[in-house]
């Protein structure tokens, strides 16, 4: 939108009924709005709007609800901008800009749209079934990944516990089989006179 100034405004301010204390008033008006022009000029927007405002609630002019907006617009606040304009449109339904500034403030309500959420990642997983994947399934699957994966059970030979038991059942084996034959009576000797000792 242009910042075009309402130059049919300063007309309008003038035209105003010039009955006894209205003078006073469609004066200090026409001054708000004057400064208010000026502010706005020299890119100063929050004394621009605070200045319309104040000529606004002096002398309720729809333009001037226009000139508003731009300022909120200036000023970064699209939903005041939005608020302004409406009330423009509703107040003057027959605004000879009235489509390029509706198209505007379909403009400005996307800037206030949330941003889309990103697409969810694909699943790693294959699927069991050749159906595409609903919301619940693709979120069970992501589930499913970040699990730690069960641990898998160690075959009876390879337990530690068992080889102790048989290696100790063998030294026990060997041990009692050597000291059988250590221990086995030999035959007896005969002791004869004479005779050389072993």
């Amino acid at each position: 939108m242009s910042g075009r100034a309402r130059g049919t405004l300063a007309i309008v301010l003038l035209a105003l009924p010039a009955a006894a204390g209205a003078q006073g008033i469609r004066d200090e008006a026409r001054a708000h709005y004057e400064l208010g022009r000026v502010e706005f000029s020299q890119g100063r927007y929050q004394e621009a709007l605070a200045e319309f405002r104040r000529s606004f609630a002096l002398a309720p002019i729809p333009d001037l609800l226009y000139d508003i907006g731009r300022s909120q617009e200036e000023l970064h606040d699209v939903t005041g901008a939005i608020a302004s304009y409406h009330q423009y449109l509703a107040v003057k339904p027959d605004a000879e800009e009235r489509a390029e500034l509706e198209a505007h403030i379909l403009e400005l309500s996307r800037l206030l749209a949330p941003a889309p959420l990103p697409a969810p990642a694909p699943a790693t997983t294959t699927s069991i079934t050749s159906a595409p994947p609903t919301a619940r399934s693709t979120a069970i699957s992501l589930v499913g990944t970040s699990a730690a994966p069960a641990p898998r059970r160690t075959p009876l030979y390879r337990r530690w516990w068992l080889w102790t038991a048989v290696s100790a059942v063998a030294v026990g084996a060997a041990l009692g089989i050597g000291l059988g034959v250590g221990l086995e009576p030999s035959a007896p000797s005969l002791d004869l006179p004479g005779a050389p000792l072993r």
